[in-house]
């Protein structure tokens, strides 16, 4: 009877025990493609992500195995994070965490995930996921900060963002999801040089009139930018700034990132020198820049595209003044004169 009534007691204990307890944290390693508040300014060089900087992340749920593509799921989708926080722990070893509280992987099933870069931006976000194909990040009146500089260099000063996002793929449940973020605006940098050492020198540089705000989609890769407004004036330098020779003495002016859009006319003031101790100001320089990329779709030569850098090299050449001495012939004059 003892001996029965221990096995009862173990069976009733095997009946209660958990098969299947798992709180595994949800941590994301975000990769570059090419705290609360933003704290990296600038570009985004290369493919590490700013240690300081955070994103927004979106995720549904699925029954479908790990692994899912989004395109062939069938299941009904749930959501499970709506811009979701997450940031990078000192001690995490390159893992960016759900701030201000962790967010777990699901018992079952799988997750799609999505985001966008910098976290906090200036307008409405919200993500669509249709696993028909046309998953899409939307940004309703996101606004661009303004562009300054500090003596030439732009670093200090500079507060525009490197807007960015993934769109969701494939689906996952476990271990530390890869996201790979694409650059959205564009990428504008301009370098100044002479062939005569110092005898231009820059007063202004500035672009005519560009949007700095809209509403972006990402429709799944195809980005667009629709209802642009906010036309400004970007100045990008107005302190004297003398141009040199030299591959290895650029005047540059970098950093600048504006939504895609039909391109405008830089304008550049400046003096050359006509001697030693004058300088004669030039009327004002002004040219409409290019745009496009190099698959040779000449139709947006006319326009900025998300995801490009463009790099303006601006070279201020001359004519020296050279003088051809000659001697015109005395002309002969005779008088005659009879006493």
């Amino acid at each position: 009877m003892i001996l029965a009534a221990a096995v009862a007691a173990m069976a009733a204990c095997t009946k209660s025990q958990t098969v299947y307890d798992r709180t595994d944290e949800i941590g994301m390693v975000p990769v570059n493609y090419s705290t609360t508040k933003v704290t990296h300014y600038g570009p985004v060089e290369g493919t590490e992500y700013p240690v300081n900087e955070n994103f927004g992340v979106f995720a549904q749920y699925t029954t479908a195995v790990s692994g899912t593509g989004l395109f062939s799921d069938a299941s009904a989708l749930q959501p499970y994070l709506k811009n979701a926080q997450f940031s990078r722990n000192g001690d995490n070893n390159g893992i960016w965490h759900g701030y201000p509280s962790a967010y777990y992987w699901p018992k079952t099933g799988s997750l799609y995930f999505a985001g966008y870069s910098p976290y906090g931006i200036a307008g409405t976000v919200s993500y669509d996921f249709n696993n028909n194909g046309k998953q899409n990040l939307n940004i309703d009146g996101f606004v661009q900060n303004s562009y300054s500089y500090s003596d030439g260099v732009n670093a200090s000063g500079n507060e525009m963002i490197d807007l960015m996002w993934f769109d969701a793929l494939n689906s996952q449940n476990g271990g530390t999801y890869p996201a790979t973020f694409k650059h959205a605006l564009s990428y504008l940098t301009f370098r100044f040089n002479a062939d005569v050492d110092e005898l231009y020198t820059i007063k202004k540089v500035w672009l005519s009139t560009v949007n700095m705000a809209g509403d972006f989609d990402s429709k799944n890769g195809f980005p667009t930018w629709t209802g642009l407004n906010d036309g400004r004036e970007i100045v990008l330098y107005n302190t004297d700034a003398p141009i040199h020779n030299g591959d290895d003495r650029w005047f540059v002016i970098d950093d600048v990132l504006l939504l895609p859009q039909a391109t405008v006319e830089i304008n550049i003031q400046y003096t050359m020198k006509g001697s030693e101790n004058t300088a004669i100001e030039i009327p004002v320089y002004s040219y409409r820049l290019t745009g496009g990329d190099t698959s040779g779709d000449t139709s947006m030569q006319g326009y900025w595209m998300a995801g490009k850098h463009y790099t303006y090299t601006i070279s201020f050449t001359s004519s020296e003044i050279t003088v051809k001495p000659d001697v015109q012939l005395w002309v002969p004059v005779t008088f005659e004169n009879q006493i």
